[in-house]
């Protein structure tokens, strides 16, 4: 990505698991893998920005919570409508030179 340094790039965090759908250890270490990515592989200053949505799904926790999936660990209509803007509001900040100071999670 970054041979084309006159095009932005937006990566996404993974997605997280319910609870039933995954092990605490492999829940942990999703965790650890996202937090790399965006404390040590995402290099402030070049054209590749991250958005956080391991962080919306999660807000913090170590699972996707129950109450965004659709029974499964997929999203439910409900979250997919509330972090939808927040995903459009970070290509914003990105296009306007706002990506390496601006919340990864888009609010």
């Amino acid at each position: 990505m970054k041979q084309f340094p006159n095009t932005k790039f937006i990566v996404w965090t993974g997605a997280a698991l319910i609870r039933g759908e995954t092990t605490e250890e492999n829940a942990q270490r999703s965790r650890q893998f996202f937090n790399w990515v965006k404390n040590e592989w995402s290099e402030e200053g070049d054209n590749i920005f991250i958005w956080d949505f391991y962080e919306l799904e999660t807000e913090g926790g170590l699972y996707f919570k129950d109450e965004y999936a659709s029974g499964d660990s997929h999203p439910n209509a409900t979250f997919s409508q509330r972090v939808a803007p927040y995903f459009c509001q970070r290509i914003v900040d990105v296009i306007k030179e706002r990506g390496d100071n601006s919340s990864i999670v888009g609010r």
